[in-house]
């Protein structure tokens, strides 16, 4: 073989060996985590007689793996090469079935969503459709009198799960002087807590994701507590910022509130209502925070950040100052400043995670640290996260930190 020829040979060698790069996902992915936009099964389809369906979905920035799972927790699932329609084989037995179902790339996974396929012959309208035909009305349980728990229910798991879809109970609470307390009922449900995998912002103290269900409904308060809601109750005013220089401020959320402060206010409201008010559990808060959603955001990803300066008081547009509760919309569940504005106390002490599925978390019994969540006014935008964690000593206040209540619905 001629020296020419041997180099020939090497660059045909070479070529060979980097062809098959161009087309590596791992290489050609977005610069973020895939996005799910939407997931059905059978192409939204109710009910079909084949074990066999496909898993037709649309997402974005370049999914390379899909996981798919008849289990909330995706227990004994393989990751398959990602296609926009690929094939999954129902367990067998008729009746509902329901498949999760999420993506990841090099940059991380996506958020979880589900659907529900009949498999067999649907039953007759009203035969069959959820145990306890027409359980939870008034409470949002189900789409129609007579329907029940069944259909609806787990609408959305991975978004998290609520009991039903329709409109959710509100309540105002009389509060001295005349004001009152809005506040919203929740159904029981379950969600997936914490930060998903490689989430951009995110912290180690955030992870590992974990499903985290929610067995009973409870009221949350539509927005944060005010300085003048703070003042009906407890009779003065801490907050940094009031007076002149700032104008009317009785409707900016409260602040320099401790964690024993919070509990006193909680305490002192329940003596006036004759009603159990209290912290939200860590859980309450990001589950009542997220309203359906397993993105960043309540309002989506927002990678960039965009969005966020017509959804929350940050950093960035707060001119470092709080603001008048409820003048950005509300989440899906009609909640104001769930991120920004101000920090919200929840009643948790600061633990790490763990990955196994948990229900009605509250915590440790003891620590140093109480939970903070949801950001605020004077944070940089990835601190607005849902999953975001902060934390201080229970005796501290601070400028930045307010609270939320909540009251059991029983």
């Amino acid at each position: 073989m001629t020296d020419l020829s041997r180099i020939y040979a090497r660059f045909l060698c070479m070529t060979a060996l980097l062809l098959p790069l161009a087309g590596c996902p791992l290489i050609t992915g977005g610069q973020n985590p895939p996005e799910l936009d939407s997931f059905q099964i059978n192409g939204g389809a109710a009910s079909t007689l084949e074990r066999e369906v496909t898993l037709d979905n649309v997402s974005h920035e370049n999914p390379t793996h899909f996981l798919a799972s008849e289990s909330p927790d995706f227990a004994d699932a393989d990751w398959w090469v990602y296609s926009e329609a690929p094939a999954f084989t129902l367990s067998e037995g008729d009746g509902a079935k329901r498949v999760y179902f999420k993506l990841k790339n090099y940059k991380g996974e996506s958020s979880v969503l589900s659907d529900e396929i009949y498999l067999g012959d649907l039953p007759a309208e009203g035969e069959g459709e959820g145990e306890g035909e027409g359980e939870g009305e008034g409470e949002g349980e189900g789409e129609g009198e007579g329907e029940g728990e069944g259909e609806g229910e787990g609408e959305g798991e991975g978004e998290g799960e609520g009991e039903g879809e329709g409109e959710l109970l509100e309540e105002l609470v009389e509060l001295p002087g005349g004001l009152d307390l809005s506040m919203v009922l929740l159904p029981a449900g379950n969600f997936y807590m914490g930060a998903f995998f490689l989430e951009p912002g995110g912290f180690s103290v955030e992870t590992p994701q974990h499903l985290v269900t929610l067995s009973q409904p409870f009221w949350i308060g539509k927005f944060e507590i005010t300085q003048a809601q703070w003042l009906a109750v407890m009779g003065e005013n801490p907050a940094y910022f009031q007076g002149e220089a700032y104008g009317d401020t009785t409707n900016h959320p409260v602040e320099q509130i401790s964690w024993d402060e919070a509990q006193d206010f909680c305490t002192q409201l329940s003596t006036l209502t004759g009603d159990v008010y209290r912290l939200p559990t860590e859980a309450e808060w990001e589950y009542a925070c997220r309203a359906g959603s397993a993105t960043r955001y309540f309002w989506g990803n927002d990678y960039d950040p965009i969005l966020i300066a017509d959804q929350a008081w940050y950093l960035g547009n707060s001119g470092e100052t709080t603001h008048p509760v409820g003048l950005f919309p509300p989440n899906a569940w009609g909640l104001y400043d769930t991120s920004g504005n101000v920090w919200e106390w929840t009643a948790d002490w600061l633990s790490n995670y763990s990955a196994a599925a948990v229900t009605d978390p509250t915590g440790p019994e003891t620590g140093s640290f109480r939970i903070q969540r949801g950001g605020s006014f004077y944070n940089e935008d990835y601190f607005l996260r849902s999953a975001l964690r902060s934390y201080g000593v229970p005796e501290a206040g601070g400028w930045s930190n307010g609270l939320r209540v909540v009251r059991e619905a029983n």
